[in-house]
């Protein structure tokens, strides 16, 4: 239970939307509400629902579900059903009779269920996290990555893009940072004239001005 709840609190905590912005670097990623919500219906997959028994859901053998999908045991209840049917209370949680798909087809939805009597929380949820992570196999021989290596996968490509429009950037930015040395080398030259020639006019204008005086 406990890593059940460890997967929704991290699940939830990216999730979250704060004032300043979002909490979690994986905020809005699809994958995370792909797995949160697949165990979630697991836990109360028809497979595992009898409402013929009293061990035939999660709150009836004393698990309670919350509001954010993190789970909590209800003491007393577990307490009261261990005392009623010990081995119908472990059946519940226990595959006994092992998994069994009818030879289903790799990378279909069958491949994953149970056709055997017994079942169980914890084979169900087993098979619905290799559900999600297995690759998948295709027609032509090649396999599929899971969702998790998919999305990896996907993020690298996208990253290697950046990097690549961002050395393209940088490249750019070097010409331009280059050419406006170049423009202000050009002007500094050009200013350096201006003002030797103004001195040269200046000094004209003074021996001008003295001759002048002294005729």
């Amino acid at each position: 239970m406990k890593a059940y709840n460890d997967v929704v609190n991290f699940v939830n905590g990216q999730s979250d939307f704060e004032d300043s912005g979002p909490s979690g670097a994986l905020f809005g990623e699809s994958s995370l509400r792909t797995v949160k919500n697949g165990l979630a219906s697991t836990l109360f997959s028809s497979q595992l629902v009898d409402a013929t028994s009293a061990f035939g859901s999660l709150g009836l053998v004393g698990i309670k579900l919350a509001t954010d999908g993190t789970l909590s045991v209800d003491e007393t209840k577990v307490k009261e059903k261990l005392a009623l049917d010990a081995e119908a209370f472990r059946d519940f949680f226990v595959d006994l009779d092992g998994f069994d798909n009818g030879g289903a087809a790799e990378g279909t939805g069958e491949y994953y269920v149970d056709t055997s009597s017994d079942t169980g929380l914890f084979a169900l949820l087993q098979k619905k996290l290799e559900a999600l992570i297995d690759d998948k196999p295709l027609p032509s021989g090649a396999k599929a990555p899971g969702i998790i290596a998919q999305r990896k996968a996907t993020l690298e490509a996208n990253i290697k893009q950046f990097d690549k429009q961002i050395e393209q950037l940088e490249f750019r930015l070097e010409g331009f940072e280059q050419g406006l040395i170049a423009q202000y080398s050009a002007l500094e030259q050009t200013m350096n004239q201006l003002n030797s020639q103004s001195s040269a006019l200046g000094q004209l204008q003074s021996l001008n001005f003295n001759g002048n005086n002294n005729n």
